[in-house]
Formats: structure tokens, sequence, C-alpha cells
């Protein structure tokens, strides 16, 4: 029974670390999309201005 419970504890602490990592990098692909545009002006500058919540789902 020990064995089970912390097998469980062990599983959600590997999951909450995988969500938080993937969040991170999204939150890196959104930032580094967003200084890009800044510097460079081309390519995704019309989506930003049309669509950004559909770009932010897209990275």
């Amino acid at each position: 029974m020990k064995k089970i419970l912390f097998m469980l504890i062990v599983c959600s602490l590997i999951n909450i670390h995988i969500a938080n990592i993937s969040k991170l990098i999204v939150a890196y692909h959104i930032i580094h999309h967003e200084n890009a545009l800044g510097l460079l002006r081309t390519g995704w500058a019309g989506d930003r201005a049309v669509a950004p919540a559909h770009r932010r789902l897209i990275y």
C-alpha cells in the first residue's frame, strides 16, 4: 500500500514538472517571436496585427 501511494506521489510530481516545462517552452516561443517581430518587422508583422491570438495558439 505504501509503495503504491509513493508511486502515485512521484508520478504526480513528474506530471506537474512536465507541465511547467511545457509552459516555459511556450512562453519562450512567444517572447522569441515578439522580439523577432520588433526587430525585423517582416514576415509575421501582418499576422501580428490581424490575428495575434491565433498565432499564440500555434506557438
